[in-house]
């Protein structure tokens, strides 16, 4: 039987593209954005960067509550997090350092005529009635850290780390409640929320599953 326990771990990218403060202004990358011609924002289309990048991400009519005492709400929200797929994105602050507030806020689309390279995952996937854990750090090569067996109710803790002070900064909190293999996601991959299909596990041109 699989035992409880609790994970941490963190995001390894910042916001992309990134900020230079000796010239003053982002960088003007055209890797993964299209930029607009004020350069106060644009399209951010799908990550093939090495890394992950994070991302301060609008949504609407969310469910949230504004304490552990205080019942759910819904509302529009804004929170850190992974949407690896296209954004627009618009510039809210040139001046802010890394990992101390955000300078860009994304509005998250999915593109279907986009036909490219999908090289990251969404992971932890948090668009819809449930959050999904699919891809980060399950790997069956390294069993003493194999995250494919965790037990319901296991918690896993993401964020980011800031070096400079050593915190570390929260922002999801995923409660297990229940795993699938991938013989059964292969099996019923019809039956799971389509756009969790489409950005976590068809992830080559051919559209083959992932698994």
């Amino acid at each position: 039987m699989s035992k409880y326990k609790i994970i941490q771990l963190a995001h390894p990218g910042k916001e992309w593209p990134n900020y230079s403060s000796s010239k003053g202004e982002f960088v003007k990358s055209k890797i993964g954005i299209s930029w607009n011609k004020d350069f106060n924002g644009g399209i951010r289309e799908w990550n093939n960067l090495d890394h992950h990048k994070r991302k301060f991400i609008f949504a609407k009519n969310a469910i949230y509550v504004d304490n552990l005492e205080s019942k759910p709400k819904e509302g529009d929200i804004t929170f850190w997090g992974e949407w690896e797929p296209h954004s627009n994105f618009r510039v809210i602050s040139s001046h802010t350092k890394d990992f101390h507030g955000p300078r860009m806020m994304h509005y998250p689309f999915f593109d279907d005529d986009y036909d490219g390279n999908k090289r990251h995952t969404t992971d932890p996937y948090i668009f819809g009635d449930n959050f999904w854990y699919t891809h980060c750090k399950q790997s069956p090569r390294k069993p003493n850290q194999n995250l494919k067996t965790l037990g319901a109710n296991s918690i896993i803790i993401m964020g980011s780390e800031r070096n400079e002070d050593k915190k570390f900064l929260v922002d999801t909190i995923f409660v297990i409640k229940k795993r699938f293999s991938q013989k059964e996601m292969n099996k019923n991959y019809k039956e799971l929320p389509s756009l969790l299909v489409k950005s976590n596990l068809y992830m080559d041109k051919s559209h083959d599953l992932l698994f």
